[in-house]
């Protein structure tokens, strides 16, 4: 499998094993660490490209969700809330436009 397919499929699975957001954040910062040290600055661009498009999925579904269906609404917001802390730990301290550097 490739490195991104396998990162995005770890991700998926802490999401939908409902690990916290601060959780998956430190799982991606890892992954990026990684991918940084072996040159392996595509992969890093193109995961934080899958996380933006998760990001704005999952905000656009939430806006679908009934307001009387907590169940729902709380799952949205949990995954809503680890894909924005994937997004985050890729853009935080530097990992996005690993490119310029």
């Amino acid at each position: 499998m490739n490195p991104l397919k396998a990162a995005l499929g770890r991700v998926q699975e802490m999401v939908g094993r409902g690990f916290a957001p601060a959780r998956v954040g430190r799982e991606v910062e890892t992954i990026v660490a990684a991918w940084r040290t072996e040159g392996a600055a595509d992969l890093v661009e193109e995961l934080l490209e899958q996380f933006r498009a998760g990001v704005e999925a999952a905000t656009e579904a939430m806006a679908e969700v009934k307001p009387d269906s907590r169940a729902a609404i709380r799952a949205g917001e949990n995954t809503l809330a680890a894909l924005t802390a994937a997004r985050d730990a890729v853009t935080e301290n530097g990992f996005a436009d690993s490119r310029a550097s």
